[in-house]
Formats: structure tokens, C-alpha cells, sequence
């Protein structure tokens, strides 16, 4: 398992393609695992005794039909979705520490309540985001995606994340009329790209510099009530 995992991760890394493995199935002829790359556990297992009732899920999974159609991340979030949701609740609280300090490091003249607006404005952005991935509009871990071929090189030559982050924000505007991707303050100061790489990670922990910078400004709130009505949203 771990083999399959850091295969898929280390391919990733150096792939200059523009593609990514996201998804891994071992087998013993036996049993059937399947994998997301961020998982220690497989999403999905089937056995032996257990094909033949399970054909529509095996369709989803392998079939090219299924492959087109992303089945793999379908049955993915709908298996997961308990457990997205408490990630979520955590990405949340992450988020919002990172962003917070993000802004504090690059802009020490904005007050404890001008670091709450903007970071909420973000992370505003990030909920409907999120949402629009839960319904399936956007892929899953869609500004992931856009980081990693940025970082890559495929997108946004010479410019910093921070901008190409508005760019994509500027165009889920255009495409969906809300308030919460017009410009606004978030959108006329400064966050180093370290802070916004911070976001883009997967169930990893901190960087070390990050690491050391996080913890200067602290900004309570709770999303409890948020994830029960994401999960029951998904429903």
C-alpha cells in the first residue's frame, strides 16, 4: 500500500505533463482496494464473493464510461462524505489561522478586525467553492489543481499564486454572479505565496517556516454548524 501511495505521490511531484494520478487499486486476485493519493485507507474494497453484486460499482470505477465521468470521484465523495466533513471543519480552522497571519506578516498596519474581514472574505470564497465541488460543478480539490500547475509552470508564468488565485476568482464571478468573488479588500493587499501554498496542502501539517510565523494573530470562530449544513447540503 504505502509503495503504491508514495509511487503515485513521487509522480506527481515530477510529472511535467499537466496531468496527475489521483487514483491506485491494488489487488491479490482475492480482494480489490482502491485508493485516493492522500489516503492510508482505500475508499473503496471489494471481494471476491463480492463481484457480482457489486457490478455497478466496479463499472463506475473501472469502465471507460466511468473514467470519462470522474465515477472514481463520485464514489469517492460519496463514501467519504462523513469523513470530508469533518476535514472540512478542520480545513477551516487551518485556514483561517494561516490566512489571518498570511495577511498579518505582509501588512502590520491592518487592525485585529481588518485581518477578520479579509480572512473571511477568503475563506467565504473557499466555503463556496467547496460547495460547488460537493455538487459535483467543479472537480474535487479544484484549486489544488490550479495550484499544482501553476507550481508546475503550466499557468501563471512569472506571476505570484496570489494573482492567479484572483484571476480564477475573477472567473467563478463571471460564471456565477455572486458578491463574494467582487473585489474587495482581500483583493487589495498582499499575502506572500508561502501562506496561500499553505492552503493548497492535503492532511499535511505545517511547513517549518510557516510553522514558525503561525500563532501571532488567533482568530476564534465556529464552523460547527457550518459542516452540518455542508453534509446535509450533500445529501
Amino acid at each position: 500500500m504505502n509503495e503504491l501511495l508514495n509511487y503515485m505521490k513521487e509522480y506527481n511531484r515530477k510529472n511535467t505533463l499537466g496531468y496527475r494520478i489521483d487514483w491506485g487499486v491494488l489487488t491479490n486476485f482475492n480482494e480489490l482496494h482502491f485508493f485516493y493519493v492522500s489516503d492510508k485507507e482505500p475508499f473503496c474494497s471489494i471481494r471476491l464473493e463480492q463481484i457480482t453484486g457489486m457490478i455497478d460499482v466496479l463499472r463506475q470505477l473501472l469502465s471507460a464510461e466511468g473514467v470519462k465521468t470522474d465515477g472514481a470521484e463520485h464514489h469517492y465523495s460519496e463514501s467519504r462524505k462523513e469523513i470530508l466533513g469533518e476535514l472540512f471543519l478542520q480545513d477551516l480552522k487551518k485556514w483561517r489561522i494561516i490566512l489571518a497571519n498570511g495577511y498579518y506578516e505582509a501588512n502590520r498596519n491592518l487592525s485585529v478586525l481588518q485581518l477578520k474581514e479579509v480572512s473571511q472574505q477568503i475563506l467565504d470564497r473557499l466555503i463556496f467553492i467547496r460547495m460547488l465541488e460537493t455538487f459535483r460543478i467543479l472537480p474535487y480539490n479544484w484549486l489544488r489543481g490550479i495550484y499544482l500547475r501553476w507550481k508546475e509552470g503550466f499557468i501563471g508564468l512569472n506571476d505570484p499564486f496570489s494573482e492567479v488565485i484572483r484571476s480564477q476568482f475573477a472567473r467563478i464571478e463571471s460564471l456565477y454572479d455572486t458578491d463574494l468573488f467582487l473585489p474587495k479588500l482581500c483583493d487589495r493587499i498582499v499575502i506572500d505565496d508561502a501562506f496561500l501554498s499553505e492552503l493548497m496542502k492535503v492532511e499535511e501539517p505545517f511547513s517549518g517556516e510557516i510553522a514558525r510565523k503561525i500563532g501571532k494573530v488567533e482568530l476564534s470562530k465556529n464552523y460547527k454548524g457550518f459542516v452540518n449544513c455542508f453534509n446535509r447540503s450533500g445529501t
